[in-house]
C-alpha cells in the first residue's frame, strides 16, 4: 500500500507538555472517517491547501483549532479567505518515534 492516503498513529504517546499536530492537506471537498479518530487527540491542525470548501475547514475546527493556507485547486472565495503561505510563530521539535 503507497503512503498516499494512509493514517499512522504512533503507538507511543508524546509528553504531555508537547504540542501534537494533525497535518493534513488536498482534502479536495472530502473528510474521511479516519481523520477523525487520527486526530481525537491533537492540539492544532494544520491544513497544506486544496481544501475546496468551508465546510471541511468547519468540521475540522470541531477537532481542534486550524491553521490553513489554500491551494491550487481552491476556489477564489476560499482562496481569499486563506493567506498562500503561513508562518507559525510558536516553536516546534519535530521527534520521530
Amino acid at each position: 500500500m503507497s503512503a498516499q492516503g494512509q493514517l499512522r498513529k504512533f503507538e507511543s504517546e508524546p509528553e504531555s507538555n508537547m504540542t501534537k499536530l494533525g497535518i493534513i492537506s488536498d482534502t479536495h471537498d472530502r473528510l474521511y472517517r479516519g481523520v477523525f479518530d487520527a486526530f481525537a487527540a491533537v492540539d492544532l491542525i494544520l491544513h497544506a491547501g486544496d481544501i475546496i470548501s468551508e465546510d471541511v475547514l468547519s468540521r475540522l475546527k470541531k477537532i481542534a483549532p486550524v491553521e490553513a493556507v489554500y491551494g491550487n485547486c481552491n476556489l477564489y472565495s476560499l482562496a481569499s479567505l486563506l493567506p498562500a503561505q503561513r508562518i507559525l510563530s510558536s516553536f516546534f521539535l519535530f521527534r520521530s518515534y
